[in-house]
């Protein structure tokens, strides 16, 4: 983010650049630490008859490292997978939901909801998505080339 910072300072052109400089400096050292903050978790979306259903991983479970993960699949896995889970979280419901938008006169309380409800908004379970913890993931394994 840095170099990025100083590649268009420098090419902006403006009086102003070292004022600039430390200001976008500040802004990007903030991000920084507010990602710093957040949880680093492998996270995994299955997508089986139309439904999804979402977990994160933790690494002490798995029997590779989480890097030889992306550098083997990347993004994805391709072919045909099994997953044998525990279904701890069923798709929001509307109605489910509207218990919780009711008040309880403690300020820190609801602040503490709102920022958990974030949080699981840009970083967890989708609201569509069943959530999972998985006990066993794997495939089988053929010869055939068609597998």
């Amino acid at each position: 983010m840095k170099l990025v910072i100083h590649q268009e300072t420098n090419q902006s052109g403006n009086k102003n650049n070292k004022a600039l400089l430390q200001n976008k400096t500040k802004e990007a050292d903030m991000i920084k630490s507010i990602i710093s903050a957040l949880p680093h978790a492998l996270l995994m979306t299955l997508f089986s008859d139309g439904k999804s259903l979402w977990s994160s991983l933790e690494e002490e479970h798995l029997k590779i490292n989480s890097d030889d993960i992306t550098l083997k699949h990347g993004a994805t896995f391709a072919g045909h997978w099994y997953v044998l889970v525990v279904l701890d979280a069923k798709p929001d419901d509307e109605m489910e939901q509207s218990a919780f938008a009711l008040t309880t006169g403690n300020g820190l309380f609801e602040g503490m909801v709102g920022m958990l409800s974030a949080i699981r908004t840009f970083l967890g379970r989708p609201a569509d998505a069943y959530g999972i913890t998985p006990v066993a993931i794997f495939r089988t394994v053929s010869t055939n080339s068609n597998s």
